[in-house]
């Protein structure tokens, strides 16, 4: 029975239309960082681009059931073969903004050994996943550091306990504490972005915003991985429905992203909704893009996708904080190359770890 319940795993372990959307929205929160790194105030194209995190932690909470429901992994196990796949891009981008720090502290402030140590210091912090742990010190060396912190901390904990309770005993005390955390996250700050900041409770104490932002989204992404099964009994027609209201959603979530000019807060809300519908068809099967990508490779945009997502800020950095040129497509052409570039540069060094052992 295990071994059925494995070879299921293995062959649904791979969905064409989420991979497809991985690439979308990873291109719309680079974008967005484009203008939020120019200092662009009101509204600009992709404003609202930060959202698109909230879709990354989703597909994790459903990947996270999956595992659960189909592998005797314990949450070390889990939690280190999914810091494995992503340690290599992300200490090299790390490192990358290491470099690019400490050369940009050198010739502003000359040979500053004690700024010199603080960066170091923050780099070893941020290294070690521990971002979320407020220093006093020095400014984050890589932003995209507390999205790696957040998915792996609290994916650590979910899976845990789900482990050791059931998660099915587990995922409405979950959804539960989620809109309790929304609640403060809207009296608070009022929507999803300032993922560094804190969520004051009482005097001053309180949760990381990000910690609060990633357990929200990861527990609706074990509420999708279990409507999921209650869509796969859909008649012809309801599948039809199904697949109109992902258009829908999908629509809706890239036009929110793109030209969205409202200042609204409740806008963020809105957007969670939506893409908790879009990750629940299309992990179903229940879109219109089912039969376009059966047949198509697309393996290789996931690699690409994620890598967009680390690399993208040694581009901005260089190009916009120190060059000064502001020329959006440049930007995005150099963001895209050197993320193939460092994908073929990780490939060629684990291939050859591989061949030596």
């Amino acid at each position: 029975m295990k071994d059925q319940r494995l070879t299921k795993n293995r062959e649904l372990s791979y969905c064409n239309e989420i991979t497809v959307l991985k690439l979308i929205i990873s291109l719309i929160i680079v974008l967005f960082h484009y203008y939020y790194s120019i200092g662009a105030n009101g509204w600009y194209p992709f404003c609202k681009g930060y959202l698109g995190v909230e879709f990354f932690f989703m597909v994790s909470g459903y990947l996270m059931m999956r595992k659960l429901e189909y592998s005797d992994l314990d949450a070390f196990s889990y939690t280190y073969n999914k810091a494995k796949k992503i340690y290599p891009h992300f200490f090299l981008a790390l490192t990358m903004m290491l470099i690019y720090r400490l050369l940009k502290s050198i010739y502003s402030s000359g040979f500053n050994l004690k700024g010199i140590v603080a960066i170091i210091i923050r780099y070893i912090w941020e290294a070690a996943f521990l971002v979320e742990i407020r220093l006093p010190f020095c400014e984050r060396i890589l932003s995209q550091a507390w999205y790696i912190s957040v998915m792996l901390i609290v994916g650590f904990f979910m899976f845990s306990l789900m482990r050791r309770f059931g998660k099915r005993n587990l995922i409405c005390i979950f959804m539960v504490l989620s809109v309790i955390s929304m609640i403060l996250i809207f009296l608070t700050h009022g929507g999803f972005g300032l993922n560094h900041e804190f969520i004051n409770i009482y005097h001053g104490y309180g949760l990381h915003l990000g910690l609060v932002r990633g357990f929200c989204d990861m527990s609706i992404g074990c509420l999708a991985y279990e409507v999921v099964d209650k869509l796969n009994n859909l008649d012809q027609r309801g599948a039809f429905i199904m697949k109109f209201i992902h258009l829908v959603m999908l629509l809706s979530v890239i036009t929110v992203f793109v030209v969205w000019k409202g200042s609204c807060q409740y806008i963020d809300y809105v957007v969670v909704v939506c893409l908790f519908i879009l990750v629940t068809l299309t992990f179903s099967r229940k879109s219109f893009f089912s039969n376009m990508y059966s047949n198509v490779k697309v393996k290789e945009l996931e690699d690409i996708s994620f890598a967009v997502y680390m690399y993208y800020q040694i581009i901005a950095a260089i190009m916009l904080k120190t060059l000064h040129i502001y020329n959006i497509w440049l930007y995005f052409v150099l963001t895209l190359f050197l993320s193939i570039f460092m994908i073929r540069i990780v490939r060629l060094i684990s291939n050859k770890m591989c061949k030596n052992i």
